[in-house]
């Protein structure tokens, strides 16, 4: 999971479970309906005992998403810059090596 706001030490913080479905209720219902996201988290079956997670109000729940897609922008940046480096490679090594003639 992605870490957890450290200035609140001592509280639980969201579990990967909570962030994929934040994630996921962002994807299904778009970036900035937090009432709507709220609802759906309190609807959950899943999260029936979780009174963490169906405690927190729609400013607490967009902090953590901005701050959720920050981190998955940030690994998508370094993925793609991997990416980039493995393509430079392998272009590399088959750019030196000539064809003869015939």
């Amino acid at each position: 999971p992605y870490p957890n706001n450290t200035s609140n030490k001592g509280s639980k913080g969201f579990s990967a479970e909570e962030d994929r479905f934040l994630v996921y209720q962002m994807h299904h219902l778009g970036y900035g309906n937090w009432e709507q996201i709220q609802f759906a988290i309190r609807n959950s079956w899943q999260f029936r005992f979780n009174w963490f997670i169906k405690s927190r109000n729609t400013k607490e729940l967009s902090q953590r998403c901005k701050k959720l897609l920050d981190l998955v922008k940030e690994d998508n940046r370094k993925f793609e810059e991997q990416q980039k480096k493995k393509k430079g490679k392998k272009r590399g090594s088959t750019g030196s090596k000539k064809k003869k003639a015939a």
